[in-house]
Parts: structure tokens; C-alpha cells; sequence
């Protein structure tokens, strides 16, 4: 019997794959990706029937999931910035304490 948390993984391992080859996904055509995506995930283990599932899930690209792919602060802000913006600093001190034995 197929479970969610089957489909979950499965799921999950198709989208890392679609995320590792979106961009290509726009040069070529879609369908041509998902068998692509679909190979990857058979070649890692997945059962068909589960990769089958995950990816009946998608017809077309979501625009808006490419838009924001594009769009990603980690892409579009050099370092400083990033950092300023979305690190803490709390966390820099936690790694240091961890690094340095202590918590």
C-alpha cells in the first residue's frame, strides 16, 4: 500500500531534481523535463508508480515558483548585504560558541 509518507519522498526527490535542472527546463520543453526528472528519480531507487503520483502533481511550470526562483535574495545581494538582511546576529555568536567547545 502506498503511503503519504511514500509519496512525500518521493515528491521531495523529484523536486530537488526539478530544482537542480530549472533553468534547462526553459530551453527545452516541459514534457521533455519531466521525463528527465522522471529518469533521475527512477535511477535513484524511487517506484514508478510513486514518481508517477508526485509528478501528476505539475502540468505546466508554475510561473510564479520560476518568478521567485529568479528572484531569490541569496542571487541578488552581494554578501554584506545578505548578511546585514537576513542573518542574525545571534547566530554568527552561536556558531562561535559551538565552534569553539562551549554552549
Amino acid at each position: 500500500m502506498l503511503k503519504r509518507r511514500h509519496l512525500l519522498a518521493a515528491f521531495s526527490s523529484v523536486a530537488g531534481a526539478a530544482a537542480m535542472g530549472i533553468r534547462s527546463a526553459e530551453a527545452q520543453d516541459y514534457g521533455a523535463f519531466l521525463a528527465d526528472v522522471r529518469s533521475q528519480a527512477l535511477a535513484q531507487g524511487l517506484s514508478s508508480s510513486i514518481v508517477s503520483r508526485a509528478l501528476a502533481l505539475t502540468r505546466e511550470p508554475n510561473a510564479k515558483v520560476l518568478k521567485l526562483d529568479r528572484h531569490q535574495p541569496e542571487f541578488t545581494l552581494t554578501w554584506a548585504q545578505y548578511r546585514d538582511r537576513v542573518l542574525p546576529e545571534s547566530r554568527f555568536q552561536k556558531g562561535r560558541t559551538v565552534y569553539s567547545g562551549v554552549e
